[in-house]
């Protein structure tokens, strides 16, 4: 039988453990695991990038407050699914997750990306009590490692460190058009952030910072990529101390967007700003009958897709576009 990996996050919207996880479960099911994603919170966009590479997705709508319903949830969709491995990302996941995974028979590895959560008592009691049920624990460095032993007094044996990959080919140089496309002059010098506008992200810190810079440096420009529940609170700030010519919100970008399915291409959700809007016509593999020949039609449109992104992404006209979109984050 194909193992199954199902993956617990908070939310399917771009942020770090997120974007991660997307990226392990698109990279499995390229090495035929079967691969899914169970957001306790939401859903969100990342939902429209992982379906056509053949991961399934759920979302509990879990309500704030402890919501013990959640952990019977968890425990019946990791037995329906029939989910071999069970990979929390984050003490939250982790807690709702522990218990339904073992009482189905699940192998359970939880991932932890900081520690700045984890620094109240309370917190390295939960984790030190949950980890119990969790095979290994990894840090994604060598000082989230050393804090779960030592703070939170996890056997080392149990703790391990796998480093999170960045694919190096996603970042080349900067052409120099991305000033252009930001409106920023040449020679200014420029700073850049991309991520989620949360308060465990502490922008209002490199907002505090950026106004040391700009005693230094006052036709600097700090650019934010990125949307969330701290957007207006942030831009108050900006304006309150009134450097709202150096920083720019950008919010959520998404410079094209390709819909592979005919129902896609009629009700598409809307996404920010002003994207191309491209439809590419796949028959859908999950209405596929039998398992084994899902999964080939699932590789099947991955293939597909790969080929026409890599001729798209040739043409001179997209290239143009993509490498002027990208803006500098140096």
């Amino acid at each position: 039988m194909i193992p199954h990996v199902m993956q617990v996050v908070h939310a399917l919207c771009p942020g770090g453990s997120e974007m991660l996880a997307s990226a392990i479960a698109t990279a499995g099911v390229a090495q035929g695991t079967r691969m899914s994603i169970c957001a306790l919170h939401q859903g969100g966009a990342l939902e429209a990038v992982l379906h056509p590479a053949g991961v399934t997705t759920h979302a509990l709508a879990r309500r704030p407050g402890f919501q013990p319903r959640v952990l019977a949830r968890l425990y019946r969709l990791f037995r329906r699914e029939r989910v071999s491995v069970v990979i929390t990302h984050h003490l939250g996941q982790l807690f709702y997750s522990a218990i339904g995974a073992r009482l189905a028979g699940s192998r359970l590895l939880h991932v932890e990306h900081e520690f700045y959560t984890l620094a109240s008592v309370k917190a390295k009691r939960r984790l030190r009590i949950a980890a119990r049920l969790a095979e290994r624990v990894v840090g994604v460095s060598e000082e989230i490692a050393e804090f779960l032993v030592r703070e939170v007094g996890l056997p080392p044996a149990k703790v391990m460190v796998i480093r999170n990959g960045v694919d190096v080919e996603r970042f080349a140089p900067p052409t120099g058009r991305e000033r252009a496309a930001l409106g920023v002059p040449p020679g200014v010098p420029v700073l850049g952030t991309v991520g989620r506008l949360d308060p465990v992200k502490d922008h209002g810190t490199l907002l505090a910072a950026f106004r040391l810079v700009l005693e230094a440096f006052p036709t600097a420009m700090l650019v934010i990529i990125g949307d969330g529940e701290t957007r207006s609170e942030l831009e108050a700030s900006v304006k309150l101390h009134g450097f709202g010519r150096n920083v720019k919100f950008l919010g959520e970008r998404f410079d094209h967007v390709i819909t592979v399915c005919d129902r896609a291409a009629e009700v598409c959700p809307v996404f920010p700003g002003d994207p191309e809007r491209i439809h590419w016509s796949f028959e859908d593999p999950a209405a596929v009958e039998g398992e084994g020949a899902r999964r080939r039609a699932f590789a099947s449109v991955a293939n597909g897709l790969a080929a026409r992104l890599r001729v798209w992404m040739s043409l001179p006209a997209v290239r143009d576009r993509i490498e002027a979109a990208e803006p500098s984050t140096g």
